[in-house]
Formats: structure tokens, sequence, C-alpha cells
């Protein structure tokens, strides 16, 4: 009988079949858990990469006034790391409040911190406030909410807008600027928001109050002086995967 070497071929051709079954088998082992499971394990392994900065507290408006302003001491330097309470206690820096802590999430929030000066006798509020994402791309979107938000109408009146005004900020590359006038209960009063970013950070600085409009200046070098403290630190702005 003729030799058949045809019949030594399967066994040696299903090896490797076995190989990528024994693979498939790893791979679909790997994946194992409920979607609950693995959404879990991604979100502790972001929370351990993307911790806040140490500067964080810092990387505010310097001294202890601003537009005649007086710093309020007791929030000085908290630094905030869930998106729910940063959300909350800092409803105006978005538009939608109730959507906010999700946001941030989304596009990886890592902590935020505020510095807050009001006057002694007259109404209004002045802040300085900084907020670390995960990349530059969430820290731009961070940016056009809160810059979005100083558009939105004030809760107790919510036609009270009069006048806007955008402007410039020099030596400040990509910052936005707007002056918005108010009127509610019959009085007038200016909120002045300066938004920009640097790297993976947002920085806001904000005052509300009459007469803000003559003390544009003195937030515009506010804003100069932050911008110039931290932009030679970009090169080692934190980044995250």
């Amino acid at each position: 009988m003729p030799n058949r070497p045809d019949r030594a071929v399967p066994p040696i051709r299903r090896l490797p079949a076995l190989l990528v079954l024994a693979a498939c088998t790893l791979l679909l082992a790997a994946g194992c858990g409920s979607e609950e499971e693995q959404s879990a394990a991604r979100a502790t392994s972001v929370r351990a990469i993307a911790t806040p900065s140490p500067d964080l507290a810092t990387r505010v408006v310097g001294g202890d006034e601003l537009v005649g302003f007086h710093l309020v001491a007791d929030d000085e330097n908290e630094v905030l790391t869930d998106p729910e309470r940063f959300s909350v206690d800092h409803a105006r820096l978005h538009a939608h409040p109730a959507e906010a802590a999700t946001a941030l999430r989304r596009d990886g929030f890592v902590a935020g911190t505020v510095k807050r000066f009001q006057p002694r006798q007259r109404g209004g509020l002045a802040e300085s406030i900084a907020v670390q994402m995960r990349d530059a791309n969430g820290a731009a979107a961070e940016a056009k909410r809160q810059f979005g938000a100083a558009f939105a109408p004030s809760p107790e009146e919510p036609r009270c807008a009069i006048r806007s005004e955008r402007f410039e900020v020099p030596r400040v590359p990509g910052a936005v600027a707007v002056e918005i006038r108010h009127k509610v209960d019959g009085d007038v009063f200016d909120n002045t928001t300066i938004v920009f970013t640097q790297g993976a950070f947002v920085y806001q600085v904000f005052a509300s109050g009459a007469g803000i409009h003559d003390e544009r200046d003195e937030l515009i070098d506010a804003t100069q002086a932050l911008h110039g403290r931290w932009r030679w630190n970009a090169s080692v702005s934190p980044r995250y995967p």
C-alpha cells in the first residue's frame, strides 16, 4: 500500500488551533466579571493615578485683598477631591449645577480649591478658583463650562442682565473674559469673570458687586500675576493617561 503522508498532517495542523483556543479561553477568563465590577476596577485605577498636585491650594491669587474685598479665611486652602461636593459647594461655576458632578467626573476632575473675598459692609463677592483636571483636554472642557456659566441668568431674577462686554486680558494666552451688568431688586452690580488654562489646570478670577467695572484693571493685574507665577511650571504640569 503506498505511503499516505497526508494522514500524518492533521495532528500537526491541529496544534495551532489548540493554541488559539487556549488563548481565547484566557482572554475570556480575563474579561470575566460584571460590567459594574470592571467599571469599578477602572475607576479605582484612575483614582490611584490622578492625585491632586501638592501645590494646588496655592494656585490662587496672592494676598488678603482683592478689589477692596477682604479674605474669607475659614475655607482658605481647602482642596476638594469629590466632584459632587465641589459642584455643590461652588454651584456658581456651572450653568447646570445638577449636571456638573457628572460632567466633572467624565472629563477627569482631580481636585479644586477656591479662595474667597467679601466686603465688610456691602454686598459682593470675589473669588480665585483653581481646578485640576486629568489632562489639558479635560481642562479645556471645564474652562468652557465655567465661562459659559458667566452668562447664565441670575437665580433671583432670570432676566436681570442689562449689559455684556467681552474684554481682552493681555499677556495671558487663551484667556477669556466678560463683564455682565445685572439689575436685581433695583440694585445694579457687575459680574466680571476671567478664565484661562495651563496644562491640566483651570484658573478663574471672579468679582461681583456694585462698581466692579471700575476694578477691572485690578482683576486683570491679578490674573496676569497668577499666570506668570505658574507658566514656568507648565512643562511639569501633571499628565495622566
